[in-house]
């Protein structure tokens, strides 16, 4: 995935970078940090583009494209996850 592509996808979801940056998973304590990780990408600052991001970002376009809205994801802080075995 280049630079463009990941700011055309950004764009046709309407999401501002920090926005974006959290619906691709990333975590942080200001708004400023979140965005500033997709401006990297988006400028090839940070580059090349981890494969997983590209995947993810394309699997959310897909998912608006065709059900008009962003996937519904789990919130993975929940204290109600199912416990692995032998932890």
């Amino acid at each position: 995935m280049t630079p463009t592509e990941l700011r055309a996808i950004r764009n046709v979801l309407g999401m501002d970078e920090a926005t974006f940056a959290r619906e691709l998973g990333y975590n942080a304590k200001s708004d400023r940090n979140l965005a500033t990780v997709i401006r990297k990408y988006e400028t090839g600052k940070q580059a090349p583009i981890p494969s997983y991001i590209a995947r993810l970002a394309y699997l959310i376009l897909e998912h608006h494209t065709c059900e008009q809205a962003l996937p519904d994801w789990p919130d993975m802080c929940a204290p109600n996850l199912p416990k692995e075995e032998g932890r």
